[in-house]
C-alpha cells in the first residue's frame, strides 16, 4: 500500500512499527513463553526469536524500508513499584529481568544494515480518559535502558508530568542517541497549549548536562517532538482522534518544530 501510495524516491522516508520481541514473554505465566522441552532457557528461547525478527527486519529493508519503531509497552512496567513486586512474588528478580530484555532487544539489532534506523517507543498505555498502566518517571529504568539498548532513536511520553515526571532521567542518555519528546497528547480531545516550546528546551539542558555539551548542540543533533503515542491505538479513542481534532493536534507539533529547528518541514 505504502508503494502505491508514494514515489520510490519517498519510501525511504516512511517508519513502519513493530512489536517488542519480549511481549509474549512478559505477558505469560512466568516459564509458559514456550513449550517444556524446547528450549532449555529464556536466553535460548530470545536467540531464536532474534533471528526470526532479523529475518523481518531483513525483508523490510529488501523492500524499501529504512526506519523501523518497536512499540514496546513492557520496558515502561519496570517503573512502577507494583509491577515489580509482583515480579518478587512471582520469585523473578526485577532488575535481572530487564537485564534480559534488554539483552534481547539487542539481539534483534545484531548485524543489520548500516542505514537502516532503528527506534523504540516506551509507551505508558494510549486508553482515552484511563489511567497510565505505567505511571512513574523513567528514572526507575534509565541508568540501564539508555545507555544499554541499542536503538538509535527512543520515542518516549512526556505529555503529563503527573504520569510521566520530568525530564531528569535523560541525562542517562548517551551522545550519539536520538530522544523524540511526546509532548502532544492522544489521550485526551482538548487541544494541547504551545508550553510545549519551552518544554524542548528543559529537555535539552538535562541531555547537555549529562553528555557534558551545550544545549545548541543537543537541539540541533538529538532531540525532537511529536505526539504522544499513535491515534488509532484503540477504537474507543473516536472522541480523541476525530479528523480535525488530528490534524489540529499535528499541526501544533509542525509549529512547536519551526519554533526550534530552522530545517523543520
Amino acid at each position: 500500500m505504502i508503494k502505491k501510495t508514494l514515489p520510490q524516491e519517498r519510501w525511504k522516508d516512511c517508519k513502519m512499527s513493530i512489536p517488542s520481541i519480549s511481549w509474549q514473554h512478559m505477558y505469560l505465566a512466568n516459564g509458559t513463553a514456550f513449550s517444556p522441552g524446547v528450549y532449555t532457557s529464556d536466553k535460548d528461547y530470545f536467540i531464536d526469536l532474534a533471528a526470526a525478527f532479523r529475518s523481518e527486519i531483513q525483508a523490510l529493508y529488501d523492500a524499501g524500508l529504512r526506519s523501523i519503531q518497536v512499540d514496546d509497552p513492557n520496558l515502561t512496567f519496570f517503573v512502577t513499584k507494583d509491577f515489580r513486586e509482583g515480579l518478587r512474588g512471582d520469585g523473578v528478580d526485577p532488575e535481572a529481568l530487564l537485564d534480559l530484555y534488554i539483552w534481547a532487544h539487542n539481539q534483534v539489532l545484531r548485524d543489520l544494515p548500516a542505514d537502516l534506523h532503528m527506534g523504540i517507543h516506551l509507551c505508558r498505555g494510549n486508553m482515552p480518559g484511563q489511567p497510565s498502566f505505567a505511571k512513574g518517571s523513567y528514572e526507575k529504568i534509565a541508568a540501564k535502558v539508555f545507555p544499554k539498548l541499542n536503538y538509535q532513536t527512543f520515542y518516549l511520553e512526556f505529555d503529563d508530568p503527573r504520569v510521566s515526571g520530568h525530564f531528569e532521567p535523560l541525562r542517562f542518555v548517551p551522545q550519539g542517541k536520538n530522544v523524540v519528546l511526546g509532548l502532544v497528547s492522544t489521550k485526551v480531545a482538548d487541544l494541547d497549549n504551545k508550553d510545549a516550546l519551552v518544554r524542548v528546551y528543559e529537555a535539552a539542558e538535562v541531555m547537555a548536562k549529562g553528555q557534558r555539551r551545550n544545549v545548541s548542540d543537543v537541539l540541533a543533533d538529538s532531540l525532537a517532538v511529536s505526539p504522544q503515542c499513535g491515534r488509532a491505538s484503540f477504537i474507543i479513542n473516536h472522541d480523541v482522534a476525530t479528523e480535525d481534532r488530528m490534524w489540529e493536534k499535528l499541526v501544533l507539533v509542525r509549529d512547536v518544530a519551526r519554533s526550534i529547528w530552522e530545517d523543520a518541514v
